[in-house]
């Protein structure tokens, strides 16, 4: 099965269905959707104006960057055991990834970026507990690849996860196809929220024009 070719698809059948603005398509993912983020802003770049790789990085030598400009923004977890951000194996499956340096620097490079790895200035992290430094001075004017640590992160979304929801978790819908996993618990109306304040601040930075 094509994925990319799936998705580039699917952006066309809701640009043709739907009041959209092309310009302003964002792509994340968490866990194995982050995956299949990195893999879309590596091959689907000119589809969307941002992208965020959440707890998640490929496995070495897999690590890439498209032609095309994309702003990035990685978040990991620093005490994540399932997708590790320094590239030692981890302890849940002993899976071994690029680390989150190289993987920033890869997509740095592709997009001319003179500055950095410097610190990020953003007040959101800074409230959060969340470390990020940032590519930049880019070939395009305002971008930025950003990579954001929580120091005391598992394998879950930083500051956006539950505690007793894992990113491995289902939902009720996909219980029937997926029995082996367990239930994600309830998100409360007032359950945090930081992760994703921290990534549409950063998106809404970025159009595609």
């Amino acid at each position: 099965t094509n994925d990319v070719a799936f998705v580039d698809r699917m952006l066309d059948e809701v640009q043709a269905n739907f009041n959209t603005d092309k310009s302003r398509f964002y792509v994340l993912g968490v866990s194995s959707g982050g995956i299949m983020t990195t893999r879309i802003a590596c091959s689907l770049a000119e589809r969307f104006a941002a992208a965020a790789p959440i707890i998640c990085l490929q496995p070495p030598g897999h690590a890439c960057a498209s032609g095309t400009d994309l702003p990035v923004m990685f978040l990991m977890g620093a005490e994540d055991e399932t997708v590790r951000y320094d590239g030692k194996a981890g302890k849940d499956d002993g899976f071994i990834y690029a680390t989150l340096a190289e993987s920033a620097e890869i997509h740095a490079k592709a997009m001319r970026c003179e500055t950095g790895p410097s610190n990020w200035p953003s007040k959101l992290a800074t409230a959060a507990g969340v470390a990020c430094t940032a590519y930049s001075d880019c070939r395009l004017r305002g971008y930025e690849v950003v990579s954001c640590l929580d120091p005391t992160g598992p394998h879950v979304w930083p500051k956006q996860g539950l505690p007793n929801s894992p990113a491995t978790c289902v939902a009720e819908q996909q219980t029937g196809s997926m029995p082996e996993k367990s239930l994600c618990d309830p998100v409360p109306e007032d359950g945090p929220h930081a992760g994703m304040d921290l990534v549409w601040d950063f998106f809404s930075r970025y159009r595609r024009d």
